[in-house]
C-alpha cells in the first residue's frame, strides 16, 4: 500500500514503514521534538563528498519561531516530499538554523564540497523580515554588507534563493523594496518568494531541469537584481561611447599630416 506523503498529519507506524521500504528517511522521536532520521547513512543531514552533482540546502528555522508548526516534519510532510523531489537530481541536506550566522556557515560548508545551486530558507516572515530563531530576524535592517557576506558562498551566477516565508515577495506601502527584492539586489541572485500568506503544502516542484516552482496560484513570484537592468544599459552607454570616440579618431586622422 502507497502512502502519500502529502495526506498524514501525524508520523504513524504504516507511514514509517513506507519510508523504511523506499530505503528512505523515517521521524524518530528526540526529546520533546521529531527529528529527521535516516535508514541510509542519515540520509539529507549531510552531504556526501563523493556526490558530485550540485547541492541544494534546504534550511528551516528553529522550532521555537514556528507558533503554528507550519514548518514542523511532524506536521507538514509537503518538506519531505521536496526533499525527495530534490534529491533525485541534486546531492540535498536539511539543516535546521536559527540566525543569520547560521545560513552563513552551512553555505560557506557546502560550497567547500560543490557547487551550491539552490538555497531555501523555511521561516515564517513579513515584507520587510524572517523570523529565524527565538530572538533572531533577517531584514530590512539588516547591514547590506551582511546579507552579503551570508550568502557570498553562491558564486554560481545563476543560483537562486528561495523564501518559503509568506508575504517575503509582498509589495510594500511605501513603494520600498521588500526583502525579497533586497536580498536580490544585495547578492545579485534571482530570489523567489511568495506576496502572501502561504501553506507549505501549497509550494510544489513543477520541474527540476529546468527548475520550475509553484506558490499555489501566486504569480511574479521571481525577483531579479535591480542592478542587472543598470548593468546592462551601462554596457550599452559605453559601448556607444566607445563608437564615437573611435568615429573622431578616424576623423582626426585625415586631418594629421
Amino acid at each position: 500500500m502507497s502512502v502519500s506523503l502529502n495526506t498524514l498529519t501525524e508520523p504513524n507506524e504504516l507511514y514509517l514503514a513506507e519510508l523504511k521500504s523506499q530505503g528512505g528517511i523515517s521521524l524518530q522521536k528526540g526529546g520533546k521534538q521529531w527529528q529527521l532520521q535516516s535508514f541510509e547513512g542519515r540520509k539529507f543531514l549531510k552531504l556526501d563528498p563523493k556526490d558530485k552533482r550540485e547541492i541544494v540546502l534546504y534550511l528551516t528555522a528553529t522550532h521555537n519561531s514556528d507558533f503554528n508548526q507550519a514548518f514542523s516534519l511532524k506536521k507538514e510532510f509537503t518538506m519531505l516530499n521536496h526533499l525527495y523531489q530534490l534529491s533525485t537530481q541534486y546531492s540535498v541536506k536539511f539543516k535546521v538554523v536559527g540566525s543569520y550566522n547560521d545560513i552563513q556557515r552551512e553555505i560557506d560548508e557546502a560550497s567547500q564540497i560543490g557547487n551550491v545551486k539552490t538555497v531555501w530558507i523555511t521561516a515564517h516572515g513579513k515584507p520587510d523580515y524572517m523570523h529565524l530563531g527565538k530572538k533572531s530576524w533577517i531584514s530590512n535592517r539588516t547591514d547590506s554588507s551582511i546579507i552579503k557576506r551570508v550568502f557570498a558562498g553562491l558564486t554560481d551566477r545563476k543560483a537562486k534563493i528561495i523564501l518559503l516565508s509568506c508575504e517575503t515577495g509582498a509589495e510594500k506601502l511605501d513603494g520600498s523594496d521588500n526583502i525579497a527584492q533586497r536580498f536580490a539586489n544585495i547578492t545579485g541572485k534571482t530570489v523567489l518568494a511568495p506576496s502572501k500568506e502561504i501553506p507549505i503544502r501549497a509550494i510544489t516542484i513543477q520541474s527540476l531541469n529546468p527548475f520550475h516552482l509553484k506558490f499555489g496560484s501566486l504569480k511574479n513570484i521571481a525577483f531579479n537584481p535591480k542592478n542587472a537592468t543598470f548593468s546592462k544599459i551601462g554596457k550599452v552607454a559605453n559601448s556607444a561611447f566607445n563608437s564615437v570616440v573611435d568615429f573622431f579618431k578616424k576623423l582626426l586622422a585625415k586631418f594629421v599630416i
